[in-house]
């Protein structure tokens, strides 16, 4: 089996024609190149710009614990946010942390 994640162009292209992409990780069959399973980053978008976009899997290799049956990886470069999220973080002065669990609709 091969393992890999996937990342595109898109950080690239100006805000307002994108973003779509969605980072995975894919288990392919190495023999066949089939598509054995895959995993998102992120919620689906529905290919709708303005949404959640991003999550690119690059730069490193992902950790397998085969006793657990886990796999551990690193995603990075949020493209773009729903509009209501990137509300919240301007309310909250782009806050890291939380004030409450419900905030931002968390």
């Amino acid at each position: 089996h091969f393992y890999v994640g996937t990342s595109s162009s898109e950080v690239t292209v100006n805000i307002e024609q994108c973003c779509i992409f969605r980072g995975s990780f894919v288990k392919l069959n190495a023999r066949i190149g089939k598509i054995l399973w895959r995993t998102y980053m992120l919620p689906d978008n529905f290919g709708q710009r303005g949404e959640y976009a991003g999550a690119a899997i690059w730069g490193s290799s992902p950790s397998i614990d085969i006793r657990r049956n886990h796999v551990y990886i690193g995603a990075g470069n949020l493209y773009s946010a729903p509009k209501n999220v990137r509300d919240c973080q301007e309310r909250q002065n782009n806050r890291t942390d939380m004030p409450s669990t419900d905030m931002c609709g968390a």
